[in-house]
């Protein structure tokens, strides 16, 4: 395996962002290791859910238009095989903070898992 780049980690923020505002299922399933959680707290209830259930909820048809392709990086760092990224994006009318932990694969890049604080709704 090879180390993992800023350039890297940046491409698979936009995958995440843009596969969750597109709901575009095959992008995520690919971004995200088969073994990947989603963890956090959701409206006040501790969740932690696998990928595959992840990806079904927020591509539900009556989630349409609920990710928004506009995402802030607040931080990243690489250690050679992986890294953790920090971002900041809209969903449903919630802010979130992502932290995204990434490992490299033979294919580049994949989420290990993702582990959210959601903030009170957006105005």
């Amino acid at each position: 395996m090879s180390r993992l780049s800023l350039e890297t980690v940046e491409d698979g923020v936009r995958r995440y962002i843009t596969g969750v505002a597109k709901q575009d299922k095959a992008m995520l399933a690919a971004l995200f290791a088969p073994t990947a959680h989603i963890t956090g707290i959701d409206e006040g209830k501790p969740i932690s859910v696998p990928r595959d259930r992840w990806i079904e909820v927020v591509c539900a048809p009556d989630k349409a238009g609920a990710g928004a392709p506009d995402y802030r990086i607040s931080s990243v760092t690489i250690m050679e095989t992986v890294a953790c990224a920090f971002v900041e994006t809209v969903y449903g009318g919630f802010r979130y903070c992502d932290a995204l932990s990434f490992v490299a694969s033979g294919s580049g890049i994949q989420v290990s898992g993702k582990t959210f604080h959601q903030y009170p709704k957006a105005v």
